[in-house]
């Protein structure tokens, strides 16, 4: 039992699954993300936050549900 939950915590708390049934265009496609992932609980404040970079299509909502950031869409 304590090998299932090291796992749950140290390896699939990691993990993003692909659905190769969803389009390219799809706003739940996004496995190509890159993030940094830890364990546990990291604290910063919205005032932390410097830049956004997000994909195309995404900076103005995320202007409207986080104002005062610098949002820069990637082109791909």
């Amino acid at each position: 039992m304590r090998v299932f939950f090291d796992l749950i915590r140290h390896v699939f708390a990691f993990m993003k699954f692909f659905d190769e049934s969803l389009p390219e265009e799809h706003l739940e496609n996004f496995y190509m993300e890159r993030e940094w992932r830890v364990a546990g609980f990291v604290p910063f404040n919205l005032h932390d936050v410097q830049r956004v970079y997000v994909a195309p299509g995404y900076g103005d909502r995320i202007e409207h549900e986080f104002s005062g950031l610098m949002i820069q869409e990637l082109a791909f």
